[in-house]
């Protein structure tokens, strides 16, 4: 089941795991955490054992641009007039009432405040205003805060940052610039973490929980996409972020374990045999990790130097352009899927050191594109004989039968199954 509390769910005590804890603080922290933990502020720790940290006025002042305070006008009800007489000079003022107030009848602040107070009308709204004139002016509250949702706003912001105004401040752009100020870096953290807490919030799973059983069950369809792979949704549970703690929301009952098996860079193999890609077909065959020994060999490592940011590049790379994506749309699926970020030129370098490792699958490429040019669409089929005529999608047309077949083995897997 998919722990996590929920208007109207019901759950037992075991139910109520480590994954309801973490599931619950999620939605409060997780909007703002990414770039926080940058300033390595620590002020507190949650219960789930993350840090939660602040950004105190000197970050803000560095990070963001200033802006302008914002005027105040005195109330004259409560503890904001009874600030506005004190800062007139009332001195040993206790309240404002008119027992109160009877002390100080004649200044004139306090003559006018009374006036005003039995007014009614045109003269009320007259005599505030003389209360106003006669008080000291009341000191202006701090500017707001920058809303990072709103287009309007991160214009501004990036306009003070680069003294330009930006058309877009989309993925891409963004991506563009994220080497020239850290907000760049951090608005694309901010935005992922806010998608995530919108998808993956309280009523992600709600219309799919089973009161009875005390478990979520998710729609799952055999052949819920064009190519024939398996979809889920309502919720999706398919598709949950690798990186930080959502699949551990998943809590197998009590005396049972979750099994959890993949085919293995089934994509990359299925390719590699389709196009007779050597370079591929020899890592394979010798039992390498494609991933690591691809990010060596761009980047010019030993495999026991790449990182596990290097290796998510290769990976970015590799299944980037295997779905059929160009140096332009590659830095904005690197970052969705991996958290990788690179501008448009550094995946045009990318790409170029790629094509060069395994040049078959440059020339399968340039083969598909060419016939998608020529006729305005592409026929495609598996290895198995599963048909798609008249792709006009550029990805689908690349990623046809590789997707195809993809889904192909899975099924056969399921239908020999016990």
């Amino acid at each position: 089941m998919l722990p996590g509390k929920a208007k109207g769910f019901k759950y037992d005590n075991d139910s109520v795991s480590h994954g309801a804890r973490l599931w619950r603080n999620l939605c409060s922290f997780m909007l703002t955490h990414a770039w926080l933990e940058q300033r390595n502020r620590t002020v507190m720790t949650l219960s789930t054992g993350e840090k939660a940290v602040v950004v105190t006025a000197e970050d803000y002042r560095v990070w963001l641009p200033y802006r302008e305070p914002v005027p105040q006008e005195w109330k004259l009800t409560g503890e904001d007039c009874k600030a506005m007489l004190v800062a007139s000079g009332l001195a040993g003022l206790t309240g404002t009432t008119a027992k109160d107030l009877k002390p100080f009848e004649d200044e004139e602040i306090v003559k006018r405040l009374l006036a005003y107070r039995k007014a009614k009308g045109d003269e009320r709204e007259n005599l505030k205003a003389a209360v106003l004139e006669r008080a000291p002016e009341k000191p202006p509250a701090p500017g707001p805060p920058w809303n990072f949702g709103s287009p309007l706003q991160v214009q501004e912001i990036c306009h003070a940052i680069t003294g330009e105004w930006f058309e877009s401040t989309d993925e891409t752009t963004l991506l563009k610039r994220v080497d020239e100020h850290p907000f760049f870096g951090f608005l694309l953290e901010h935005r992922k973490l806010a998608k995530r807490a919108r998808t993956y919030g309280t009523n992600w799973f709600k219309d799919a929980y089973d009161d009875q059983r005390g478990r979520v069950v998710p729609g799952w369809w055999q052949i819920g996409t064009s190519t024939g792979r398996f979809a889920c949704s309502e919720p999706n549970a398919q598709n949950l972020p690798n990186d930080g703690p959502y699949r551990s929301f998943f809590v197998a009952p009590k005396g049972r374990v979750f099994v959890d098996v993949d085919y293995s860079q089934i994509e990359v193999r299925i390719c590699a045999k389709m196009i007779e890609e050597p370079g591929l077909l020899e890592l394979f065959e010798r039992g390498e990790d494609i991933y690591k020994t691809t990010a060596a060999k761009m980047l010019s490592l030993d495999e026991t130097e790449v990182t596990k940011k290097q290796r998510s590049l290769a990976k970015a790379l590799i299944l980037g352009l295997l779905y059929g994506l160009s140096a332009y749309g590659l830095p904005t699926y690197a970052f969705r899927n991996y958290g990788i970020k690179m501008t448009p030129g550094e995946a045009e370098d990318y790409v170029r050191t790629f094509y060069a490792l395994y040049p078959q699958l440059e020339e399968y490429h340039d083969e598909v594109l060419g016939e998608l040019n020529t006729n305005g669409y592409v026929d495609q089929k598996t290895l198995a004989g599963r048909r798609r005529d008249h792709i006009t999608n550029r990805n689908e047309a690349i990623n046809a039968p590789v997707q195809g077949n993809g889904g192909r083995r899975p099924e056969d897997g399921h239908g020999r199954s016990p």
